[in-house]
């Protein structure tokens, strides 16, 4: 699936700056920028036009922690999800509905721009392709089976999310460096409000990426943001 959506990316690389077709959406960006303005540092989102070491997402890995289901007291099902960044791991969990809500919203933010951005509508393919659970009462899914059927489709979304990831922060460093043509042209596709809403889905905050810095040399033990 996502040798597909890698062909598309090298082929838009290739023909970026020969295009005048994109498009700008930047009514829940500019939302977001003025949101994070007021929050602490660990909540704002990354930015960096040259990364180099700085770059998370080729360290980064995921996945369903399917032994570590639990059914809280009023049977609402939490799906573990275990992350790796560079040395560091954490767990977090997950209801189904956080699942669903985050892949309607990729949805919706890449369908406005998938006909404009070929690697926006690469990965609304690769995404639409991927199978999900569908929306059912506690009552149909109550049964061993179902919920063994559900993990699985949710352990193979959550890989889809790390390569998700890796193509945003890529669609990004190709805006930046195309920043002159696409602001000659107005025709910018900015999708940081979407790669915030993926990370923060992950838990991953200022604080952890400070700290995955200072593994790779780029911070001083001493300058690491705690939480």
């Amino acid at each position: 699936m996502f040798f597909h959506i890698f062909f598309m990316a090298n082929k838009f690389k290739q023909h970026l700056h020969a295009s005048t077709s994109m498009v700008v959406d930047t009514t829940s960006y500019l939302y977001l920028r003025k949101k994070t303005q007021h929050e602490p540092p660990h909540f704002m989102a990354f930015h960096a036009a040259d990364p180099g070491d700085a770059e998370y997402s080729e360290y980064m890995a995921a996945w369903l922690q399917t032994n570590a289901t639990i059914r809280s007291l009023d049977n609402v099902v939490l799906y573990a999800v275990e992350v790796n960044l560079g040395k560091m791991r954490w767990s977090i969990r997950r209801r189904y509905s956080e699942f669903r809500e985050l892949r309607q919203c990729m949805i919706k933010h890449m369908s406005k721009r998938s006909s404009c951005c070929m690697i926006c509508g690469a990965m609304l393919q690769g995404l639409e392709a991927l199978p999900f659970p569908p929306k059912r009462p506690s009552l149909f899914y109550k049964a061993g089976v179902d919920l063994d059927s559900r993990q699985a489709k949710l352990q193979e979304f959550v890989l889809l999310l790390v390569g998700v990831i890796q193509m945003l922060r890529q669609h990004q460093m190709l805006m930046q460096s195309s920043a002159g043509f696409a602001k000659r042209n107005k025709t910018q596709c900015d999708v940081s409000d979407l790669l915030r809403a993926v990370e923060a889905f992950f838990a991953l905050d200022f604080s952890r990426y400070t700290r995955f810095l200072a593994e790779r040399g780029v911070l001083q033990p001493n300058e690491v943001l705690l939480a």
